[in-house]
């Protein structure tokens, strides 16, 4: 099976439909097109005519980057397309820095998906992940 990565082509449909396909629930489309837009980048991992899974990086571009709303698909899963759409993430991160810089890649695992990440190098060295939903 073929998996290419695409940069900054994932509709808000594509992205509701994969959130949806890992059981999130999504926001509104029109809170995901903001998302998409002021994102720093998004990754999106295509099969033929399929929307296999997703990422995004956000953050501030130079010292700060996180990486959010990592999604397969469930047909997809533990074939590679994760570590493919982070490998993407990293990268482009890596293209934001100039030399001599460092700067973190932060993201909240999934409640049972942390050995995924640590896999890839991801440690929670600093406590614990924390997150808080603010609504209007």
């Amino acid at each position: 099976m073929e998996i290419t990565i695409l940069e900054n082509q994932l509709t808000p449909e594509e992205f509701i439909a994969l959130y949806t396909s890992v059981g999130w629930t999504p926001p509104c489309t029109g809170q995901v097109r903001a998302a998409l837009e002021n994102s720093l980048a998004v990754f999106t991992a295509v099969s033929g005519s399929s929307t296999a899974g997703m990422v995004r990086v956000t953050g501030d571009g130079a010292m700060t980057f996180f990486i959010k709303d990592a999604a397969v698909a469930p047909e997809f899963q533990r074939i590679g397309v994760g570590r493919l759409l982070i490998s993407a993430a990293e990268d482009f991160i890596r293209t934001c820095l100039k030399p001599g810089w460092a700067a973190s890649a932060e993201l909240i695992s999934s409640s049972g998906k942390e050995r995924f990440y640590e896999k890839l190098g991801y440690r929670s060295k600093y406590g614990t992940g924390m997150i808080k939903m603010i609504r209007r």
